[in-house]
């Protein structure tokens, strides 16, 4: 069930996770990219900042998980790939 009063939209739901994440709202963003990748699971910008965010907020065991999922996700995308040769 999605909550009521945040986005839905593409561009808005990333937008709206790009704001916690410029202000280091780690366990914000985090929250905010899980939504973006699990109404979009096509766009690559849910898992890169995610990443991102995890590695910010000293998370390694959930980054390297989602590395490992972006990585399965996008298996063409050099940056998820090249991670874990």
């Amino acid at each position: 069930m999605l909550d009521m009063g945040l986005p839905t939209d593409k561009e808005a739901a990333i937008e709206h996770a790009q704001t916690a994440q410029a202000a280091g709202n780690w366990v914000e963003a985090i929250a905010r990219w899980d939504r973006v990748r699990a109404l979009f699971p096509d766009e690559v910008a849910g898992y890169e900042n995610g990443i991102q965010c995890l590695e910010a907020a000293g998370r390694p065991t959930e980054r390297e998980a989602l590395f490992g999922a972006a990585a399965s996700q996008f298996p063409d995308a050099v940056a998820f790939n090249a991670e874990f040769a």
